[in-house]
């Protein structure tokens, strides 16, 4: 099983997991695929600047992996 995924998990590190969370993460705004930052910034750093409730969107990450085929 993998990591849990966290508030200090660097967002590249989701995407690399599987292409998946991409699509969750343009749902909110959050266009992490093509931004350069995401290789140096974490769940709760990107969450705040696009003010999305982090604590949320790392529960939805981990169910995710959790339960995807």
């Amino acid at each position: 099983m993998a990591k849990a995924i966290t508030k200090d998990t660097i967002v590249k590190e989701v995407l690399d997991r599987d292409a998946g969370p991409a699509a969750l993460l343009e749902q909110l705004g959050m266009h992490c695929r093509t931004c350069p930052a995401a290789a140096r910034e974490t769940l709760e750093q990107a969450c705040r600047l696009h003010k999305q409730d982090c604590g949320a969107l790392v529960k939805n990450l981990n169910a995710y992996f959790l339960f995807r085929p």
